[in-house]
């Protein structure tokens, strides 16, 4: 028999949510499922979920925190489309979630960051000779309050 030079970690979890729960739901799914399918669903998970904060809490370089936050999306992309096949489920954006409203929010914030961002540095290109003195910086700062406010 072969044993392995490698040292092998062990992960136990005990896992009770409440009868009804979406966790129970998965729970009792996990449960019907072999023992090496289960820890290979599980173990795809958590490398998934986990290794970018792993790296990022061991102290990893940004490089390092980069790659495995890109790492990441890959696994991300590919579970998703996985799961799409797997549901039938055409790619589009669903008609009706809470994220249409946050999105649509988050792109007029951006839009209105963008307008002030132009009336700044049209206000900052009025300036002569791109000095402020005194004088020319409160005038710019009254200029910018009314145009905001």
């Amino acid at each position: 028999m072969k044993t392995s030079k490698h040292k092998r970690y062990s992960l136990t979890i005990r896992l009770q949510p409440t009868e009804g729960s979406l966790l129970a739901e998965v729970v009792k799914w996990l449960n019907e499922m072999p023992i090496e399918e289960k820890n290979e669903k599980i173990s795809q998970l958590l490398m998934m979920g986990c290794m970018p904060l792993v790296k990022a809490d061991a102290g990893a370089t940004q490089e390092e925190r980069k790659k495995s936050y890109w790492e990441f999306e890959q696994w991300v992309y590919h579970y998703k489309y996985i799961l799409r096949q797997r549901l039938d489920i055409q790619r589009e954006f669903p008609p009706s979630t809470d994220l249409v409203p946050q999105m649509n929010e988050m792109i007029s914030e951006i839009e209105v960051e963008k307008e002030e961002e132009a009336k700044l540095a049209s206000l900052r290109s009025q300036l002569p000779g791109g000095k402020e003195t005194a004088i020319q910086s409160r005038q710019f700062l009254d200029h910018l309050f009314e145009s905001l406010g």
